[in-house]
């Protein structure tokens, strides 16, 4: 995935704290900084911090115009630090991401790329390493590129490095509020899904002038970026891995879109790829006002970066701007074209040309979800007999500890005061005595079969012992590949997810549910809603006699848990080899745990 910083020679102080595309631009690489030979030319830029990608590795990038050790006044050199973040608890150490530095050329000459490829050794801690002080010491290339050469890539002063952090799909998908990766990652098994950015500056006060249709140079850092991504995409999609590609760019102009469509056209790939188009509309001022209050000033190109009135007046002027170019796909220009209106946050759709799966189940995704304010609340049933002797699956009532659990339930929904609860629980006996409890507090209870615990098939019945004992080879593989194991006669977690689609669409289209279910269940659920990964979807923390409050924001999901002082015994098994359970809880950043208010 690209990444990038925007390096001024002259600003270095103002430039964007964090991007999203790879665009590392030196500003007024002046022909006459190369004559001097003083110490002050041969001082070292620094970008300001970015990420790999949302969420990910924080990292610097610094140049040395006039070289550095044995590459002093011969070539360029360039390198990346990786820096102290706030994610790196749950970020994969050492940092092993291959590293892309290539020159881009304003005059259409062969672009220039080498690529630096992390290994793991104990030498390498102080670069790779997860940062134990502000930042770690960079890796790159010192003999980068010829001085020589700069004047032959450069006719206007500026001089184009792109910096390429190559993910795995278990970094992408780490990213924060990627819903419709998320979904397709888990519902649709898409391995072969990623999204490519058009972001050449995270602007942060120069957002609005980049955006400007009158700004020439913006215009063309927009138009070089667009060309980048929709290579990196092209490439992508081209390889044995690629199938499914999201291009987060606005595509404003019918020029634009005609561009990317005859793109894709173009490839060689057979079948040829097929493109659609999401449009949003909204000219309702109650909804852009709560967008840009809710959504786009907590967003990572503004929070953090400047006030709220600024942000506010920064994007309102980016609108307008967009607004002077926007060309909105029709039905007679764009008759061939594949697109979803979505207008005014959802209140209506528009579709045109639906070809094929995937886009079918794009359409059905943007027609399931709303921006709306609300929680979802998960519990497990109470514990159960079946749960006081270790016993699998089986339909066994409460014990009496899961009956004082439900009685609790009820008095925290009874302090909520949530005039529009509603509650779905699954139609197993312990699920059921739980949520009756609450049917009085809820407009409106439904039991669903598709809330069911994961059926353990032959092994329903069985404690692990005896699951062990009978079935070692079977029990081997499931702790093997937990994700995948189908139990015999019975279903895997992956059959899981799949049966719980359907919950998860209604989820997004509701308002305040309590969803009463079991372990398995409710950890496909999280792993929706809180980005987690295939391997430590099977692991995540579910406990009993708990509360899991989630409250999904434009660019994270809120969790917070809620422990009630009610014995039960706890069902949770470590994943094997696993030293540090914490990295798979529910949740990075938990609320301390308390009793229910009283």
């Amino acid at each position: 995935m690209n990444r990038s910083v925007t390096i001024y020679d002259d600003l270095l102080l103002e430039a964007p704290p964090e991007t999203e595309r790879a665009q590392a631009v030196i500003d007024k690489y002046k022909r006459q900084y190369f004559a001097r030979k003083t110490k002050k030319n041969e001082a070292l830029l620094h970008s300001q911090p970015f990420e790999s990608h949302r969420g990910g590795y924080r990292m610097i990038v610094i140049v040395a115009p006039f070289g550095d050790g044995l590459a002093l006044r011969e070539s360029l050199s360039v390198f990346v630090s990786l820096i102290k973040g706030e994610n790196d608890p749950i970020l994969d150490w050492p940092f092993l991401c291959p590293v892309t530095f290539s020159v881009m050329s304003e005059n259409s000459k062969k672009r220039v790329s080498r690529t630096f490829f992390p290994y793991d050794t104990t030498e390498n801690e102080a670069f790779l390493g997860q940062p134990k002080g502000q930042r770690n010491a960079a890796f790159g290339f010192q003999d980068f590129f010829p001085l020589r050469e700069i004047k032959e890539y450069s006719s206007s002063g500026e001089f184009f490095i792109s910096v390429y952090i190559e993910l795995s799909s278990k970094h992408l998908f780490r990213g924060k509020n990627r819903k419709l990766i998320d979904y397709f990652w888990i519902f649709a098994k898409a391995d072969w899904l990623k999204c490519f950015s058009i972001a050449p500056m995270n602007k942060c006060g120069y957002q609005m002038l980049l955006h400007c249709p009158k700004n020439v140079r913006g215009q063309k850092i927009r138009d070089e970026c667009a060309r980048l991504a929709i290579e990196d995409m092209g490439r992508y999609l081209d390889s044995k891995e690629g199938e499914v590609a999201i291009l987060d760019a606005t595509n404003t102009t019918r020029e634009r879109r005609r561009l990317l469509v005859d793109y894709c056209r173009k490839m060689t790939h057979q079948p040829p790829f097929r493109v659609f188009f999401v449009e949003s509309i909204c000219d309702d001022p109650v909804i852009i006002n709560s967008n840009i209050t809710e959504v786009k000033i907590n967003s990572p190109d503004y929070k953090g970066h400047m006030s709220e009135e600024q942000a506010k007046e920064d994007f309102l002027k980016r609108i307008e701007n967009y607004r002077m170019q926007y060309e909105p796909l029709d039905e007679d220009l764009d008759e061939e074209l594949s697109y979803i209106k979505v207008i005014n946050a959802g209140k209506s759709f528009y579709v045109h040309n639906v070809n094929g799966h995937v886009q079918s189940r794009v359409v059905y995704f943007l027609m399931n979800i709303h921006l709306l304010p609300r929680s979802i609340y998960l519990s497990r049933h109470g514990e159960s007999e079946y749960n006081r002797i270790g016993r699998l699956g089986g339909d066994s009532p409460l014990s009496e500890n899961g009956l004082k659990y439900a009685q609790k339930l009820r008095e925290y929904f009874e302090n909520e005061d949530l005039s529009d609860l509603r509650i779905w629980s699954s139609q197993k006996i312990r699920a059921a005595q739980t949520a009756s409890h609450l049917k009085d507090l809820a407009g409106h209870t439904e039991f669903w079969k598709c809330l069911d615990e994961i059926d353990a098939g032959i092994c329903e019945g069985l404690t692990y012992e005896d699951f062990e004992a009978r079935y070692p080879k079977q029990f081997a593989e499931r702790d093997k590949d937990k994700y995948h194991y189908r139990y015999p006669s019975g279903e895997s977690y992956e059959d899981l997810v799949a049966r719980l689609e359907p919950v998860i669409m209604e989820l997004e289209r509701q308002s305040n549910v309590l969803v009463v279910s079991h372990q398995a269940v409710l950890r496909c659920i999280l792993a929706y809603f809180t980005n987690k990964n295939r391997d430590d979807l099977p692991y995540l923390k579910v406990p009993l006699h708990t509360v899991i409050k989630l409250t999904p924001k434009a660019y994270s999901c809120e969790v917070e848990m809620f422990k009630f002082d009610i014995e039960a015994v706890n069902t949770y098994r470590e994943k094997p080899g696993s030293k540090d359970d914490e990295a798979l809880s529910v949740v990075v950043e938990w609320t301390p745990e308390a009793e229910q208010k009283k």
